[in-house]
């Protein structure tokens, strides 16, 4: 019986002190991670730069959206196209925005390719998707740009 509690008592030492030092082990990592003020002296800390506003890089491409309807006018189109035109030009502030209605396409296609059967092509289609294809296919073979 003595001897089961001299092995207790030495195993409860070793256990008492294994927690001691891990526990002092812990407390050493733990001060490695603050720095010294001798230490935070020698170091040279150096702020991010201020990131530049990003500039458009120049392209042949001219910055301008081609954008047709009917009329012309944002305000006679749905509620949920009017905000997906919104969102276009508020993701493109930095382009021009031509914006043609049924009588300006003709009248620039009559401008620009008045020796050709285009003009009357356009005013002899009956659906607008197709008349605003030749509108705007029309304004970026001579202008360049964008189209949405």
């Amino acid at each position: 019986m003595a001897v089961k509690l001299m092995v207790g008592l030495l195993l409860a030492a070793l256990l008492c002190c294994g927690i001691f030092l891990f526990q002092l082990h812990l407390q050493r990592d733990s001060l490695d991670l603050f720095p010294t003020p001798r230490l935070l002296a020698n170091l040279k800390l150096e702020m991010p730069k201020p990131k530049k506003p990003k500039v458009p890089k120049p392209t042949r491409i001219p910055r301008q959206l081609v954008l047709t309807s009917k009329d012309g006018i944002k305000a006679k189109l749905p509620p949920l196209v009017q905000a997906n035109v919104q969102n276009t030009l508020d993701l493109n502030p930095d382009f021009t925005v031509r914006w043609l209605g049924d009588e300006h396409c003709h009248r620039y296609l009559v401008d620009h390719y008045n020796g050709t059967d285009l003009p009357s092509i356009f005013n002899s289609e009956s659906r607008g998707s197709y008349r605003s294809d030749i509108c705007r296919a029309a304004v970026l073979a001579k202008e360049g740009g964008f189209y949405t």
